[in-house]
């Protein structure tokens, strides 16, 4: 006993701080245990449930179907919007199977050679090269808009025509620059037709409301309109319109 009491008096500082630290650990062991314990059960249940979430179906065969009929509905609208606003040219400004830069000639020397001649007849100036560009294009993309812009360049002469207007001073063609530059088109591919007219308000007028009569192979699409009094002459106006012939491709990128 004698040696259990001098190891007790010489160590009993050492035992008491052993038996104290002993004591807090495990009192900290079972705190935490407690906290981090539940912590741990809540994430693991939400784990669980996560997981049943996941393996259900998230869908059913009603939600495909509300799906599709979506989709349907859109698709139909996006046809319906092309069919009203993308142009159609007339056969005669179509390709008709023969090589596109032999068919581009003869349009555009016979389509010359009518409207000068009936404008002529009419006394309606009218620009000779009726803003076709000088060099006849060689890519087939690029001669299909440009026998598109003379389709509207015809109709609308012969509007102005009937409509007793005196001088088309000016007419511009502009393909859309993506198409000239071989860049993909995602939505609407669009060539520009400026034209500047001048004479009498009266004609101008009628001629604007014409191109929407759809009497010489449906209505023209107009995209800017400016009428201003002329500068130089007190019973005279200037008219500047823009027409475009669109192609929508619904998302999908030009080929």
């Amino acid at each position: 006993m004698s040696s259990v009491e001098d190891f007790w008096q010489e160590n009993k500082r050492f035992v008491l701080g052993v038996a104290v630290g002993a004591a807090l650990f495990g009192i900290g062991w079972f705190a935490s245990e407690e906290t981090l314990g539940a912590t741990l059960r809540t994430q693991r249940t939400r784990l669980s449930t996560i997981e049943k979430q996941l393996a259900a179906p998230r869908f059913v065969a009603a939600d495909q179907e509300r799906a599709q009929a979506a989709r349907d509905r859109a698709a139909e609208a996006v046809a319906t919007l092309s069919g009203a606003v993308g142009f159609k040219a007339r056969p005669e400004f179509a390709l008709d199977g023969t090589s596109p830069a032999s068919r581009y000639f003869a349009v555009q020397t016979r389509v010359r050679e009518d409207v000068l001649s009936l404008a002529g007849r009419a006394g309606l100036s009218v620009p000779e090269g009726l803003g076709l560009p000088a060099l006849s294009p060689t890519k087939e993309q690029e001669i299909v808009r440009y026998l598109e812009a003379l389709d509207v360049i015809d109709r609308a002469v012969h509007y102005a025509i009937e409509a007793g207007c005196e001088r088309i001073d000016s007419i511009r063609i502009a393909l859309d620059p993506r198409l000239v530059s071989g860049k993909a088109i995602p939505d609407i591919e669009k060539t520009s037709i400026e034209f500047e007219l001048f004479g009498g308000s009266g004609p101008l007028t009628r001629w604007l409301a014409s191109t929407q009569d759809g009497r010489h192979g449906g209505a023209l699409l107009v995209d800017k309109v400016d009428l201003q009094a002329s500068r130089t002459k007190s019973d005279e106006a200037k008219l500047e319109v823009t027409f475009r012939v669109a192609h929508l491709y619904g998302g999908e990128e030009q080929p």
